[in-house]
C-alpha cells in the first residue's frame, strides 16, 4: 500500500515536468520556424529587389 501511495505521489510531479518540457520544445520549435520563415523571405525580397 505505502508503495502505491508512493507512486501516486510521485505520478504528477512527473507528469507535470514532462508537460513543461514538451510546451518549451514546441515554444522553442515554434520559434525556429518563424525565424527560418523570416529569413527566407528577407532572402527572396532580397533577390527580388
Amino acid at each position: 500500500v505505502s508503495n502505491l501511495k508512493y507512486d501516486n505521489y510521485e505520478n504528477p510531479k512527473r507528469e507535470g515536468s514532462i508537460v513543461r518540457c514538451i510546451l518549451r520544445a514546441f515554444l522553442i520549435a515554434i520559434a525556429g520556424v518563424v525565424l527560418l520563415n523570416d529569413a527566407v523571405s528577407a532572402q527572396r525580397v532580397g533577390s527580388l529587389t
